[in-house]
């Protein structure tokens, strides 16, 4: 059935729009290939963007093979030879150049990802040990307020002074001795 449409849809282009074979050849091939994609992401086997990228691609693929196969049957004026010449030559040629861009872009992908890793071992270190300062400032808040709540009216003295100091108050406003405080026992 495939092979019908496909056939169907050649004789179409290249009988009652001109087109010439190779290229009603691609616009088929692409169409099926688009196809068999959006059903590859209907059924979620490809996500959006995977779906874009391998719509592309066989769209590129088509359009060298269509170009190829274009400039081999002007170079090669014998009808069939020349685009086939052309087509398996252009093919070659942009497979070979795929590959080279492939390997490339592999490579700057993994240093790509050994970079964002360092980063993510030293993001790791620091929130570490800013979870570790701030366990220990918890402690010594927590600390502090058990003084400050204590029973013993010496201990609460002394821890309101030392949570003063922690919570940033000004050495010189701090209640600290019994001068300061003699407003409130007056």
């Amino acid at each position: 059935m495939k092979g019908g449409i496909r056939g169907a849809s050649i004789y179409t282009l290249t009988n009652f729009t001109a087109t010439p074979a190779a290229v009603a050849s691609a616009m088929i091939t692409v169409a099926f290939g688009i196809a068999e994609q959006a059903y590859q992401l209907k059924m979620g086997n490809v996500d959006e963007q995977r779906f874009i990228e391998n719509s592309e691609m066989l769209c590129l693929d088509a359009s060298v093979s269509a170009l190829s196969s274009f400039a081999g049957q002007v170079l090669i004026p014998v009808p069939v030879l020349g685009a086939v010449v052309g087509n398996n030559i252009g093919t070659m040629m942009y497979q070979i150049a795929k590959d080279n861009l492939s390997f490339r872009e592999q490579k700057i992908f993994e240093e790509y990802v050994e970079a964002v890793r360092k980063v993510d071992v030293s993001l790791q270190e620091q929130y570490q040990k800013y979870i570790d300062e701030m366990g220990k400032d918890t402690k010594l808040f927590m600390e502090l307020l058990d003084r400050v709540f204590a029973p013993d009216i010496h201990v609460v003295f002394e821890g309101s002074i030392d949570l003063a100091k922690l919570c940033g108050v000004p050495v010189d406003e701090i209640l600290d001795s019994k001068e300061k405080t003699s407003y409130f026992t007056d």
